[in-house]
């Protein structure tokens, strides 16, 4: 299984427009072959920001299945005049870590990483140390998931849910295990991680 994932801006003042329009499409794109799942979550931070996370058997499915075929012509009609600019669609393989049923008020957070060149192997041992930690000490976690980029390896996401802001952004950044991984991170990431806090559209 891969995980398409999707930043989207909207035109502003388009966003109930851009909901109400994809309640619709999301019927088209769930009945293809090789979709498993998918969900749309709204950012905290930037107004009309999306991410859209789609489940697939395989990169073929999406790339060749769904984008090659008659149906996605229906979904840009519906879709893709909303976009300004028109996002990036990247594709992504689990690693490890786990995702648990998360109530209705629970935030997802991702963490985008760029190891340094040929470090990705390395930045993915430390994070997966780091998620084991954060799983099995802060309850407020409901799960993680560490993703590979499909075409760069260099380039690691974190999937993240939470039962909320506060819990995330309060008592997990003092953590002793957070604070060291931060200070050995430079040690193979490029820089600091792009985060960003969504909840569900």
């Amino acid at each position: 299984m891969i995980l398409e994932s999707a930043a989207l801006q909207v035109r502003p003042g388009q966003s109930a427009a851009f909901e109400a329009a994809f309640a619709e499409a999301q019927r088209i794109i769930s009945s293809m072959p090789g979709y498993r799942s998918h969900e749309l979550q709204r950012c905290l931070e930037r107004e009309g920001h999306y991410l859209l996370l789609v489940r697939w058997d395989s990169v073929a499915a999406h790339e060749l299945g769904f984008r090659q075929s008659p149906q996605y012509q229906e979904w840009r009609k519906l879709l893709h005049h909303f976009y300004d600019p028109f996002p990036t669609v990247l594709h992504y393989e689990a690693v490890a870590g786990a995702v648990m049923a998360a109530p209705a008020s629970s935030i997802a957070v991702t963490v985008a990483y760029r190891a340094q060149p040929g470090k990705g192997d390395e930045a993915q041992a430390a994070l997966g140390k780091l998620v084991a930690t954060v799983l099995a000490t802060e309850p407020a976690c409901l799960g993680i998931e560490i993703l590979r980029h499909a075409g760069d390896p260099d380039r690691i996401l974190l999937h993240e849910r939470w039962t909320g802001r506060e819990a995330y952004e309060g008592p997990h950044m003092g953590t002793p295990h957070l604070r060291e991984f931060i200070a050995g991170a430079p040690a193979f990431l490029a820089g600091p991680p792009e985060i960003s806090i969504w909840r569900a559209g």
